[in-house]
């Protein structure tokens, strides 16, 4: 009974970062001009000869969107990792069968995508979004 505790109030906090990052980008977004717009990101206009933030530093500033993908990427990461650990032991046990070894290599390819998004989140590169846009 307490995992079922333990799962509601992951799910209710997972929620609730998830709402409070959705404001956070269309409160950001409402005010940021479209594609192709004077200002928009990629183009090098700026209000008052100003640079912008991605100018200046040459990456994508932290967004709700951003942070709240590389903070669930962290968590799903070391869960993943502690999964991985554990079915390398039983196959190196010998206990582990065929499935349980073409898991292991699928979990592991998964593992580096992930990895490789945390490293482009927290660089400021940029991650292929849903519907094929950039965050």
């Amino acid at each position: 009974m307490p995992s079922i505790v333990s799962h509601a109030l992951i799910a209710a906090a997972a929620f609730a970062l998830g709402r409070w990052s959705a404001g956070l980008r269309w409160r950001s977004t409402a005010l940021a001009p479209s594609a192709g717009e004077p200002g928009a990101l990629g183009s090098f206009e700026t209000p008052q000869g100003r640079a912008s933030e991605t100018e200046k530093h040459g990456r994508i500033p932290m967004t709700g969107e951003r942070l709240f993908m590389l903070i669930f990427l962290l968590g799903w990461i070391f869960a993943w990792s502690v999964a991985c650990l554990t079915a390398l032991r039983f196959v190196l046990s010998g206990q582990g069968g065929l499935f349980l070894i073409g898991w292991l290599i699928a979990a592991l390819a998964g593992w580096g995508l992930a990895a490789n998004t945390i490293y482009r989140l927290v660089t400021g590169k940029p991650v292929r979004g849903r519907g094929g846009r950039d965050i």
